[in-house]
């Protein structure tokens, strides 16, 4: 695995890339960084397929300057300096988000679509259950004491274990990964301000190319009911609920989620 840059604006975003074939970009979750894809890339790049992640402003090794920036940009900046005209795009949560938004709005660069625990801001979320309501108090109240330990911990129980299971339910080595990622995420300085996501809801049914959804089912009720609507809105989308993982199928069942991208390919 080796590792690029590319400048874009006042940011210089740090990525890894590894194997040959097909090209699949990896965009990582807001509570994490590149290396939450190590292991999937691991898996896919030894099996003829290229793949690339990169750190988003804000998180692991891209450094940045404070200014307005575009998310969307950003991944076509990366796109365009690793040579791609196009490629498959798999995103996971916020990740998932800025996918979407450039598949939405530049469909010519998207040969596939993949979406992992994630949902347009503007699709149909359900009520959130007391036990997700409870924990985002919680974190609220840990960020106005300015206890990022403790913001990370919750956010551990949250996205790592899932709001419904129990609390410590995934153990080391994923757990000291997660808390790391989030940890160094939560401490750095402030990116600017982000360029709004497109509206999508109403788009959905005018995307041409193959689509999946996977989603964990510890992961949010209401988040892994709102993936099953996107996914009932885009003709043709395949939807797949991952037993025993929360939101992030990428760190807990690697070989489970490489198996999904290369059912995704296979598609094309």
């Amino acid at each position: 695995m080796g590792d690029f840059s590319v400048e874009r604006g006042a940011a210089v975003l740090r990525g890894s890339e590894s194997g040959n074939g097909p090209s699949v970009v990896l965009i990582h979750a807001g509570v994490a960084d590149r290396r939450s894809w190590f292991e999937v890339m691991d898996q896919l790049s030894g099996q003829g397929v290229r793949c690339l992640a990169y750190d988003q402003r804000g998180y692991g090794d891209t450094t940045y300057d404070t200014e307005p920036y575009s998310a969307r940009e950003d991944l076509l900046a990366v796109l365009a300096g690793r040579g791609l005209s196009r490629a498959v795009l798999v995103g996971c949560s916020r990740g998932g988000q800025i996918a979407l938004d450039v598949a939405v709005t530049m469909p010519e660069v998207v040969d596939a679509l993949m979406l992992i625990g994630s949902a347009p801001s503007d699709a149909p979320f359900p009520t959130s259950p007391p036990e997700v309501t409870e924990l985002a108090a919680a974190v609220e109240k840990a960020e106005a004491a300015g206890d990022l330990a403790a913001v990370n911990e919750l956010e551990a129980r949250i996205w790592l274990d899932g709001p419904m299971a129990p609390p410590g339910r995934v153990g080391s080595p994923a757990r000291d990964l997660f808390l790391d990622m989030n940890g160094r995420a939560l401490a750095a300085p402030d990116a600017g301000e982000m360029e709004p996501f497109a509206p999508t809801w109403e788009e959905l049914p005018r995307l041409g190319m193959p689509v999946s959804l996977l989603v964990g089912e510890l992961d949010l009720p209401e988040l892994r009911a709102a993936a099953e609507a996107v996914a009932a809105r885009i003709p043709g989308a395949e939807f797949q609920l991952m037993p025993e993982t929360a939101h992030l199928p990428m760190v807990e069942q690697p070989a489970a989620t490489a198996e999904a991208i290369r059912t995704l390919l296979a598609r094309l």
